[in-house]
């Protein structure tokens, strides 16, 4: 078995080793992610979005183990009044109301999100640009193959401000309705072995601009969530302008 820095050209991939072992659509993502030969190796729990092992993912993964299975007594009512604990009825959710809000004069807002289809372990991504009058610059749809959510996120993400580079925009206003990715933006989390490399890269384009980010409800991202579940018909990169 080969260990990784078999592959290593000094600090880039060797492409001809990797050719000869692993088919082109593999090679070509494993050249997205970027090099650095000098720092040590690092354990991520592949069981959390940035790689760190927690006490509530472990627990999460002994459940759907089913181990406790045979303890059959958890939710038993008569058990729970004898322990003395109250049942309420919970009471009816107030209504929310969710809506798109215009960024400052001169700013652009960027919304991005994703849709995933779990039966045929597909994912798309989109964004949609917008002035501070509300007028669209451009919007995008993608189908991203083979990825889980998060990637498919990310890849929307990391497509939206290629894009806004692309077209010279430098004060931006993120909203995306991946709470999880918002998150490892503000925290500068690494994230774990199959997002690194997308991070990386995403905030080399941060660097390169002014912004913020926040999270936003799906309802009030419904453009951007219908150009998501159209991009699972695009083959390629799909711009609107």
């Amino acid at each position: 078995m080969a260990q990784v820095c078999y592959f290593f050209n000094n600090d880039e991939w060797d492409v001809d080793k990797l050719n000869s072992v692993l088919p082109e659509e593999m090679v070509a993502e494993i050249l997205k992610i970027p090099l650095n030969t000098s720092s040590t190796n690092m354990a991520y729990w592949v069981s959390t979005s940035d790689g760190d092992f927690t006490i509530k993912s472990a627990w999460e993964i002994i459940w759907q183990k089913d181990l406790f299975k045979r303890w059959q007594w958890r939710g038993d009512l008569q058990i729970a009044q004898a322990w003395g604990l109250m049942f309420q009825r919970a009471s009816p959710p107030s209504p929310k109301i969710f809506s798109w809000h215009k960024p400052l004069t001169g700013e652009f807002k960027l919304n991005v999100d994703d849709s995933s289809k779990h039966n045929c372990q597909n994912a798309a991504g989109s964004g949609l640009l917008r002035d501070h009058t509300g007028i669209v610059i451009f919007g995008f749809s993608k189908n991203f193959r083979l990825y889980i959510s998060l990637q498919a996120e990310l890849m929307a993400l990391h497509r939206g401000l290629l894009l806004c580079i692309e077209y010279n925009v430098s004060r931006i206003w993120i909203e995306m309705n991946a709470k999880v990715v918002v998150q490892m933006i503000h925290e500068g989390n690494k994230g774990s072995s199959q997002t690194r490399y997308l991070l990386a890269s995403i905030r080399k384009c941060l660097n390169a601009i002014s912004y913020c980010i926040s999270h936003i409800h799906r309802e009030g991202n419904q453009v951007v969530d219908h150009l998501s579940n159209q991009g699972h018909s695009d083959k390629n990169l799909h711009v609107l302008s």
